[in-house]
C-alpha cells in the first residue's frame, strides 16, 4: 500500500490502485490519513474530468471502484472525501454501459441522502445539508442526473422513491437562504429529466403533489427577485409587474433556473384533460407570470433568447382562450398600446420570431412553437389577431409590383415559409396567415398569391374558395377598404403569383382556328403521354374542394384520351367545367408548366389559354365566420420541443 501511495504521489492514479486504497480505508478507517485519501480521489477526478468515453477502463475494474466509492461514502468520514467520491461517481456515470453497480436501490438511496432529498420518518426535510455542504449536494444531484439520463431502471426507481417528493418539498422552501441558486437549478434539472422520461408520473405530480402550484410559486419568486437579494423588502410584486407591464433583469443563474422551471411546467401541462376550476385558476396565474417573463431579460442576448423561447414553448400548452392574458393592462407611459391594451408581450414574441426567421438551420424547432402560439391566440382573441394583422399584413400599396415572397418584411418572410420543406412549419405559416385573413380564401390569395396558398387550400378542401370555419372573429376589421395604390393596379394583378404584371400578348394571336386546334391537339397528346408514363396526374377540383384525378372522377377508364372538339378548343370528359390542375409538388401553383415557364389551363368549351397567369376558380358563396363559431382544439400544432 505504501508503494502505491508513493508511486502515485506526483502522477495520476489508476482505477485499480484507487479501488485498492479505498478498500484498505474501508477495512481500517484509521490506517490512512484523510488527506491522503482526498488527494488520491482528487487526482483521479482531475485527470478524468474531461474524459467522456471510458471504454479504456475494464468492466470489472470500473465496478470494483464504484463499489469502493459507495462503501467509502457510507462511512461519512468527511465532507471533502464525500465530495470527491461523488466527483468520481459522476465521471464513471457518464457512459451508458456497465451501470449495474450504480443502479441499485441502495446506491440511489445513498445518492439521494447525499443530495439532501431523503425525508426521515415522515418528518420535515432536513435542510442542514444545503446549508453546511452545498457543494456535496450539487455533486450528488449531478450524479443522479447522469444515472437517470443513461438508465431506464434508474428512471423507474426515481419516479417511485423519494426523489421527486424531496425536490418538491425543497421547492416549497424556495425562500430559504440556505438553498443556493445552484442547488435549485440542479433540483429542477433532475425533476425535468424524470418528468420527460417517465410520462406516467406527470398526472400524479400535478394532482397528488400539487407540483404545478409549487413550481408556479417558485417561478414567481425567482422573477420577482431579479437582480436583488432574496430579502422580501427587495423583491418586486408580480401583480404590480403585470399590471404595469414591468420586466426585470435576471442574472445568468436566475435565467438558467427559470428556464428549467419552464421546461418542467411544459411537461406537466402537455395533456390537461382533467381541467377543473382550480387548475384553470393556476393556469391563469401562470399565464400572467409568462407575460412578465416575456418582458424580462437575461444578462446577455443569448440568455434572453433562451428565456423567451422556453416561455413560448410553454404557451403552446396553455388553453388558447387564456392567451388573452398576454394583452397587459395599459399602465406604463410610452408603452405600445392597441385597442386599449399594452402589447409588450406580443411584441416580445414577434421580436423572437424576427430573430428565428434569420436562423434557417433550426426552423422546425425554433419557429413551430412561435407560429403555433400566434396562430391560436389570433384565432381566439380578436384584439391579438387585429394587432398582428396590422403588423404582418398591412394594407397593400406599391409592394404589389413584387412577388409576395420577395422582400424582408414579416409578410414576405412568412409567405416564404409556406413552401418550406418542413411540413409542420409550412402548415403553421399558412395557418397563421389564413387566420389573420379571418379564414377568407379570397383575402389570403390577395396577400400570398394562389400558387403559395394552393397546398393549404387543397388540404382543407378550399380550392373553390369560400371560408374556413374554425375561428372566432369580430365583425370589425372587414378589410373592405383598399389603398389607392392597390386599386390602381388591382386589375393587372396575377392571382396565381400575387403580383402586378404588364399585359402580355395572347400566344394565340395571329393563329387561324385550324392552327389553334392543331396546337390544342398536340398539348392534349403531351398531357396524355406524361399521364400514362406516371410523370403527372391531371387533376380537377372535386365537390369537396380537394383535387381529384380527372379520369377517376369522371369514371373514364385509365388511358382514355382527352376529348378535343373540332372548333371550341380543348375539353375533357368531366361535365363540370372545372379547370384541370396538375400539382407539381406541395404548395406549387396548380397549373401545368410549359417549356417557356408560362402556365396553361385547359377549360371545357373554351379556347386553349396559355397566358402568364390563370385565375383560380371563383369562390363559392359562403357566410363569414361569426363570434359563436367554435375554436380549434388547443392541441393543434403543438410541439414538445423538450421531448
Amino acid at each position: 500500500m505504501a508503494s502505491i501511495i508513493k508511486s502515485n504521489a506526483e502522477s495520476s492514479i489508476t482505477v485499480d490502485d484507487l479501488a485498492l486504497v479505498l478498500e484498505a480505508q474501508c477495512r481500517s478507517p484509521d490506517s490512512l490519513c484523510r488527506e491522503t485519501i482526498t488527494r488520491h480521489l482528487s487526482m483521479f477526478a482531475t485527470s478524468h474530468d474531461n474524459i467522456f468515453q471510458l471504454s479504456h477502463i475494464p468492466k470489472d475494474s470500473k465496478n470494483r471502484l464504484i463499489a469502493s466509492l459507495f462503501d467509502t461514502m457510507s462511512l461519512d468520514i468527511s465532507r471533502d472525501i464525500n465530495f470527491y467520491c461523488l466527483g468520481c461517481l459522476r465521471i464513471l456515470s457518464r457512459q451508458k454501459d456497465d451501470m449495474d453497480c450504480l443502479v441499485t436501490t441502495e446506491s440511489l438511496h445513498l445518492l439521494l441522502q447525499s443530495a439532501g432529498l431523503v425525508v426521515e420518518s415522515d418528518g420535515p426535510l432536513d435542510m442542514s445539508r444545503c446549508r453546511d455542504a452545498p457543494a456535496v449536494v450539487v455533486e450528488a444531484l449531478k450524479c443522479l442526473f447522469n444515472i437517470v439520463f443513461q438508465n431506464k431502471l434508474a428512471q423507474s426507481i426515481c419516479a417511485r422513491n423519494c426523489c421527486l417528493p424531496g425536490i418538491l418539498e425543497r421547492t416549497k422552501r424556495h425562500t430559504d437562504m440556505s438553498v443556493s441558486w445552484d442547488i435549485s437549478y440542479f433540483d429542477m434539472r433532475l425533476m425535468f429529466l424524470v418528468t420527460a422520461l417517465v410520462p406516467e408520473i406527470r398526472l400524479l405530480l400535478r394532482k397528488e403533489y400539487k407540483a404545478l402550484e409549487y413550481l408556479k410559486d417558485h417561478l414567481e419568486f425567482v422573477i420577482s427577485t431579479g437582480n436583488s437579494s432574496r430579502s422580501e423588502s427587495d423583491r418586486l410584486d408580480v401583480s404590480n409587474m403585470y399590471n404595469n407591464a414591468i420586466g426585470c433583469t435576471l442574472t445568468d443563474s436566475q435565467c438558467d433556473l427559470v428556464c428549467e422551471i419552464l421546461k418542467i411546467l411544459f411537461n406537466l401541462t402537455i395533456n390537461m384533460s382533467d381541467r377543473d376550476e382550480q387548475l384553470d385558476r393556476n393556469i391563469g396565474e401562470l399565464t400572467k407570470l409568462l407575460s412578465c417573463s416575456l418582458l424580462s431579460r437575461g444578462g446577455t442576448v443569448d440568455k434572453t433568447e433562451s428565456l423567451h423561447s422556453n416561455v413560448i414553448n410553454l404557451l403552446t400548452n396553455i388553453p388558447p382562450e387564456m392567451t388573452r392574458l398576454l394583452l397587459l393592462p395599459v399602465g406604463t407611459e410610452g408603452a405600445t398600446e392597441y385597442d386599449g391594451y399594452n402589447t409588450a408581450a406580443i411584441d416580445a414574441i414577434l421580436s423572437l420570431l424576427d430573430v428565428k426567421l434569420d436562423n434557417k438551420s433550426s426552423y422546425l424547432e425554433s419557429l413551430s412553437p412561435i407560429l403555433s402560439v400566434l396562430c391560436e391566440a389570433s384565432r381566439c382573441v380578436p384584439p391579438i389577431r387585429k394587432y398582428l394583422k396590422r403588423l404582418i399584413l398591412p394594407p397593400l400599396r406599391g409592394e404589389v409590383k413584387s412577388l409576395p415572397e420577395e422582400g424582408d418584411t414579416l409578410r414576405n418572410r412568412i409567405v416564404r415559409l409556406m413552401t418550406n420543406p418542413f411540413v409542420q412549419v409550412k402548415e403553421l405559416a399558412a395557418d397563421l396567415l389564413f387566420v389573420l385573413c379571418k379564414e377568407n380564401v379570397s383575402r389570403l390569395v390577395k396577400y400570398t398569391g394562389y400558387g403559395n396558398a394552393a397546398g393549404m387550400l387543397a388540404s382543407r378542401g378550399l380550392l373553390r374558395g369560400g371560408y374556413g370555419s374554425r375561428g372566432t372573429y369580430s365583425d370589425e376589421d372587414s378589410d373592405s377598404s383598399e389603398t389607392e395604390e392597390y386599386s390602381q393596379h388591382k386589375d393587372l394583378i396575377n392571382p396565381i403569383t400575387g403580383r402586378w404584371e404588364q399585359p402580355k400578348p395572347s400566344p394565340c394571336q395571329g393563329m387561324t382556328e385550324d392552327e389553334k386546334e392543331i396546337e390544342a391537339e398536340k398539348l392534349a397528346e403531351m398531357i396524355q403521354k406524361m399521364s400514362r408514363g406516371g410523370i403527372i396526374t391531371p387533376m380537377g377540383i372535386g365537390r369537396d374542394g380537394r383535387p381529384v384525378p380527372f379520369l377517376n372522377r369522371a369514371g373514364v377508364p385509365s388511358g382514355s384520351p382527352l376529348a378535343v372538339p373540332s372548333s371550341t378548343g380543348v375539353s375533357v370528359p368531366l361535365g363540370t367545367g372545372s379547370p384541370p390542375v396538375v400539382p407539381m409538388g406541395t404548395g406549387s401553383p396548380p397549373v401545368i408548366p410549359m417549356a417557356t415557364g408560362s402556365p396553361v389551363t385547359l377549360r371545357t368549351g373554351s379556347p386553349l389559354l396559355a397566358t402568364a397567369g390563370v385565375s383560380p376558380p371563383p369562390p363559392t358563396a359562403a357566410e363569414p365566420p361569426t363570434e359563436s363559431q367554435s375554436t380549434r382544439d388547443s392541441t393543434d400544432h403543438h410541439t414538445s420541443p423538450q421531448e
